[in-house]
């Protein structure tokens, strides 16, 4: 363990020394963490194929799928209007509109997200589309997830809107893909075999814990007097802004998940689950 420490510091020493000759090292670094976050997607994939199979892991897929596109519309478009206007609150010290933003995208998002949850819960319960009883089962275990994915978002955002954009890109595209593999296999060694429902749940936990951290490193982040004062809200130039953003960011996820989608609805979850080991590897 000393060893491997010493060698990982050896390199972390060599990386920051190439970097004192690179101007813009905070794109270094996002080059880094896309890289690793690209390198981790296949590897969760093929190791989730290899320990669920293939039907199972098209029943997770397909859930997952269902529950990222339904967190678009609890975001509202909110996100990049945190970025783009909690960059200027913050630069021009308008500490009040800082913290009036950050609450009303809260509010706007757990109000949505509470919403599409109750009327995803109606669906199930009749079953209007259809599906079998393992879909079945895995949206009702996933529904939490369309919370923890909004916040998630407004979190990530919030991070970059006030500089933090390395920081802020690190809770979701390593620390949750991360916690993820390690709770996957770890239970794997200990039980000898996994489920669609227990890799759900550790998706679960690992977007509880990415938003638990990313909470943490924002509220260390922010000015002193935050706590302090009290909000003020432009309501309407965010919305103005928000609306068009949601059509756009709904047609760019629209168009990453609706693969799996449609796939899981005309076909078995068996051909979604080679599917989704094949697309990922090819990315």
């Amino acid at each position: 363990m000393a060893n491997l420490l010493g060698g990982i510091q050896y390199y972390m020493n060599a990386f920051n020394r190439l970097l004192i000759n690179i101007d813009n090292k905070e794109l270094v670094y996002s080059l880094l963490i896309k890289s690793i976050y690209t390198l981790i997607n296949p590897i969760s994939a093929i190791i989730l194929a290899r320990i669920l199979g293939s039907e199972q892991l098209g029943t997770y897929s397909f859930v997952l799928s269902v529950m990222t596109l339904l967190s678009v519309p609890t975001t509202f478009g909110l996100p990049t209007v945190i970025v783009r206007f909690s960059s200027k609150y913050y630069h021009n010290n308008e500490i009040t509109r800082l913290k009036g933003l950050f609450r009303y995208s809260n509010i706007i998002t757990i109000s949505l997200s509470i919403s599409i949850v109750l009327l995803l819960l109606m669906a199930l319960r009749y079953n209007i589309l259809d599906f079998d009883s393992n879909i079945i089962l895995g949206l009702y275990l996933g529904l939490p997830l369309i919370i923890l994915m909004s916040l998630n978002s407004l979190r990530s955002a919030s991070l970059k809107g006030i500089s933090e954009v390395i920081i802020g890109q690190i809770p979701d595209m390593i620390l949750r893909p991360l916690i993820f593999i390690v709770t996957v296999l770890i239970y794997y060694n200990i039980n000898g075999s996994i489920t669609m429902t227990f890799a759900i749940i550790g998706m679960i936990l690992s977007y509880t814990i990415s938003y638990i951290y990313g909470s943490y490193v924002l509220q260390n982040k922010l000015p002193n007097n935050y706590k302090k004062v009290k909000s003020e809200y432009d309501s309407n130039d965010w919305l103005k802004s928000a609306l068009p953003l949601l059509l756009v960011g709904s047609v760019q996820v629209l168009g990453g998940q609706i693969d799996i989608i449609l796939l899981g609805l005309f076909r078995s979850s068996d051909e979604v689950g080679i599917y989704k080991v094949a697309f990922q590897s090819a990315i």
